[in-house]
């Protein structure tokens, strides 16, 4: 179970580099599907971890604080990929989204997903308790990071002509106090906050 579990997991993230070439060489009609086999993968590899029998001890405060914190890191993962970014154009249209967003939580981070990612996984590793999940979560973030790194440097670059000066303002995974400050801020300007 724990071989399958993270191969599926794994080869959802190499769907996810599809998806941006797909993006790149502007192919019609693929990326809804490969969306869909994205979720499909990574739901099925989720569930194969979390369905299997093993559980590892832990304090059960622990596991209180990870069924609280993982609806707010699933909320945020959606808020940044379904919400900021113009999903019909990002999800479904051929070619790259019409614009950069360089706002909210991408005024945060350059990639504000592979954190919600990771924290959510986290967040479900403590509720659970799953030791599929102990296993499976650190390889999968892994393979998020380096799609995303992978994203940043050959895709991004090519799709949006103003990602270099995005590049230079932004950091790419941690939030610095500048980050900061400008997501707080372009999150009230859109009366989020």
């Amino acid at each position: 179970m724990i071989i399958i579990a993270i191969s599926v997991g794994a080869l959802a993230f190499l769907i996810a580099g599809l998806f941006d070439w797909v993006s790149i060489k502007k192919i019609s009609g693929i990326k809804p599907v490969l969306v869909f086999v994205f979720l499909g993968l990574h739901g099925y590899a989720l569930y194969a971890a979390l369905s299997s029998a093993g559980r590892f001890w832990l304090p059960g405060i622990l596991s209180i604080v990870g069924w609280i914190m993982l609806p707010i890191f699933v909320f945020l993962l959606f808020y940044s990929l379904a919400i900021e970014l113009p999903s019909g154009k990002t999800y479904s249209r051929p070619g790259a989204p019409g614009h950069l967003v360089t706002t909210g939580t991408y005024a945060l981070t350059r990639h504000p997903g592979v954190a919600w990612y990771i924290l959510a996984l986290l967040s479900l590793l403590l509720a659970t308790r799953s030791t599929v999940l102990l296993i499976a979560a650190p390889v999968w973030s892994l393979f998020d990071i380096i799609h995303v790194v992978i994203q940043d440097n050959v895709f991004f670059a090519r799709m949006f002509p103003e990602y270099q000066q995005y590049k230079k303002q932004t950091p790419m995974f941690i939030p610095t106090r500048r980050s900061l400050l400008a997501c707080f801020r372009t999150l009230r300007k859109d009366h989020i906050v």
